[in-house]
């Protein structure tokens, strides 16, 4: 198994891993233009170097990838523009889970993050990957009110 950082190149499969994940979580049909809109959003993202992924590959085919944007936020009391990761999307494909290549991922994108001096890197879990979040340092908290 090998594992890299993705790059512009890799929005075609980053897209395809997305909506493979997003169908299995949610189960529901996506629009019809969510290729397209997923595409522009991750090269919008990759130019503004807003965007960081790792692909796990085996025999040549990707079988696991992990993503991140990083989002900045207006200073607070320290005076500096804070820049966060937010992950929102860890996916395995379902032959290959259970081996720890989810974790490995996420490993190489939290360095990356603190490479990159993030002040916090932040996700949203499922219940069942919880567990591996928690094993990598993560912590739940409730500090956000959420308009919907």
């Amino acid at each position: 198994m090998k594992i890299r950082e993705a790059n512009i190149e890799d929005i075609k499969t980053l897209v395809k891993y997305r909506k493979q994940f997003l169908d299995e979580v949610y189960k529901k049909e996506l629009p019809p233009d969510f290729e397209a809109n997923m595409s522009e959003y991750l090269t919008k993202l990759y130019k503004k170097e807003a965007f960081v992924s790792f692909l796990a590959e085996k025999d040549n085919t990707v079988i696991s990838v992990v993503m991140m944007s990083i989002i900045q936020y207006p200073p607070k009391l320290e005076g500096e523009v804070r820049n966060i990761g937010y992950i929102f999307n860890v996916y395995t494909l379902p032959q290959h889970r259970g081996l720890g290549i989810g974790a490995k991922l996420l490993d190489k994108i939290i360095e990356k993050g603190k490479q990159a001096k993030l002040t916090q890197i932040q996700l949203q879990a499922q219940q069942k990957a919880e567990s591996l979040y928690l094993r990598a340092g993560f912590k739940n908290d409730k500090e956000y009110m959420v308009i919907k």
